[in-house]
């Protein structure tokens, strides 16, 4: 059970060595130590326990450490008694020494100006059982942490969860072989495609044998096709990928190598965020992605979570909605982002009929539609009206609207706890739909009233 402690960095005194005859008694007790702090008294404070204190560590049965927001600044300001220039203060990882405990399991590090602040290979040696890491800095022009990242890496061998920027293959070749790796946040890695794992000699063993959760943050294309091969014997059960997009041909390519690595029964949530390089005009320089770059992801049946927010949208019909919905039977978040500005929605309220049908559990949704027109509500083959009782949240974004009551008829009529939003802070609001918004807003709970009384869902 853990007890949070607010304290005041300060202190007015120095330390006696019989000041700490009572603390010493208390401090084996504490498992979890978070600091979120920038104060310059803070350093102070730890500079005078890291000289007065009679052990070598201040938590010595310490299993968990957060320390975030720690600039290199925090060496200016007046200390509350006499300390050493701030010119000859030790960086970070020897102030703090005292907190690196070899019972250290899970650590939280970060934001760093310079990544030799916290001297990591140190790290990894002081606390070899390291199993849960953050790792966040901030990294100025012309300054490579990879080097420093990769040896702090290859120094432990027990890592069940590692969030960490910059990676390289040698520490990419160090992590697929351990056993316990489960949960892998990258940002900017550099992987080598002539050196992915397809290539290691089957003696290397299993690789990334326990992985279930991959996000991979501001990754080059390359780097993208040469890591996602190495997944291809894990148990994956959620892919999250941000990547910036050149060109529409990579959108392909990646989702190809997804179907070709990515295994597919375990694999249960896909999530794709791209953004792209705009001309000077503005637009976008790749095209909507249609149903035939869509119907790569159809190979993975066991989907319950799909997101995909390419720049310009995704441009389907309602018998593309239809194939999504029979591939993805056992879907609760289908997330697209669609851009009415690029291309206008060429599907309608058919497709929710499609996806009431066929995705039962299906909870959260965003798409855009035409709604201008109403279908009629079709009934199960045991003839009781279509119903679907899951569908709590519909951002329907500029979803057009000319009837709201007959919308929300036929809404109500098939999704009896739907809640939704007409809008969502993806969309660009440029005013121009108010009407329709307002529309959106009554039926689904979160607009304007239209006449000063909110529609209410009409059976």
């Amino acid at each position: 059970m853990y007890a949070p402690w607010y304290l005041v960095p300060r202190l007015d005194q120095a330390i006696l060595p019989s000041d700490w005859n009572r603390a010493l008694r208390y401090i084996c007790r504490v498992r979890c130590f978070i600091c979120f702090s920038d104060s310059p008294d803070l350093v102070n404070v730890f500079e005078i326990l890291r000289l007065t204190l009679p052990v070598p560590h201040l938590f010595p049965q310490l299993r968990c450490l957060r320390w975030i927001s720690f600039p290199p600044t925090f060496l200016l300001g007046t200390p509350a008694v006499a300390l050493p220039p701030p010119s000859s203060l030790p960086p970070f990882i020897s102030l703090a020494r005292f907190l690196f405990t070899p019972t250290l399991t899970n650590i939280s590090l970060g934001t760093f100006t310079t990544i030799a602040e916290l001297s990591l290979p140190v790290l990894a040696l002081k606390c070899p059982l390291l199993t849960h890491i953050e790792i966040h800095q901030d990294v100025g022009p012309g300054i490579d942490p990879s080097r420093v990242i990769s040896s702090f890496i290859c120094g432990l061998d027990h890592i069940k969860s590692l969030e960490v920027a910059h990676l390289d293959q040698k520490a990419h070749d160090h992590l697929l072989a351990l056993p316990g790796l489960e949960t892998l946040s990258l940002t900017a890695p550099n992987i080598n495609a002539s050196t992915t794992p397809p290539h290691l000699p089957p003696t290397s063993g299993p690789r990334f044998a326990s992985l279930c959760d991959v996000t991979l943050n501001s990754t080059p294309s390359q780097s993208i096709l040469a890591f996602i091969p190495s997944l291809s014997h894990s148990p994956l059960e959620s892919f999250e990928l941000h990547y910036s997009l050149h060109d529409a041909s990579s959108v392909r390519q990646i989702f190809a190598a997804l179907k070709e690595y990515l295994p597919r029964t375990t694999l249960r949530r896909i999530c794709v965020v791209t953004r792209a390089h705009r001309m000077a005009g503005g637009h976008p320089t790749v095209p909507a992605i249609t149903i035939e770059t869509l119907r790569l992801l159809f190979h993975f049946t066991n989907l319950t979570s799909v997101e995909l927010r390419p720049p310009t949208g995704i441009d389907v019909t309602d018998e593309d909605v239809l194939a999504m919905a029979e591939a993805w039977p056992h879907l609760e978040d289908l997330l697209l982002r669609t851009r009415p500005t690029d291309h206008p929605p060429r599907a309608t309220l058919h497709s929710l009929l499609h996806l009431a049908k066929h995705c039962a559990k299906l909870a959260t949704l965003e798409l855009i539609v035409d709604a201008s027109t109403i279908p009629t509500i079709e009934c199960n083959e045991d003839k009781t009206r279509l119903l679907q009782s899951a569908l709590l949240d519909w951002t329907v974004g500029h979803s057009l609207i000319s009837s709201p009551i007959e919308v929300a008829r036929f809404l109500s009529g098939i999704f009896p706890i739907l809640n939704g939003t007409w809008s969502s802070e993806d969309y660009d609001d440029d005013g121009s739909d108010t009407e329709m918004q307002s529309y959106w807003g009554e039926i689904l709970g979160s607009g304007r009233p239209v006449n000063g009384s909110r529609l209410p869902f009409m059976v």
